[in-house]
């Protein structure tokens, strides 16, 4: 899993902190949970900064479900394709 180092993070405060204090939209999408983002961002103050900024005034959708490019990847023929080359 990759991580954000401390330099990272702080600009990433500094962009969503600065978004949030003008009203601006910030659309964020992921894979991980909210409860995960501690294990992005090693540090923990910074992560309930960020989060608490993020999710003031937000609309947080969670879309549960096979993805969109699992989808396409499962349709007819696309498998045995894949499973032929990987036996070859």
């Amino acid at each position: 899993m990759l991580t954000v180092q401390r330099p990272e993070a702080t600009f990433l405060f500094d962009v969503t902190a600065k978004r949030h204090d003008r009203h601006k939209w910030i659309i964020v999408t992921s894979n991980k949970s909210w409860r995960a983002r501690g294990e992005i961002l090693l540090d923990h103050v910074m992560t309930a900064a960020i989060l608490d900024r993020l999710l003031h005034r937000s609309v947080t959708l969670d879309i549960q479900g096979e993805s969109y490019r699992l989808r396409q990847h499962r349709r007819p023929g696309l498998m045995l394709k894949t499973r032929e080359k990987t036996r070859r």
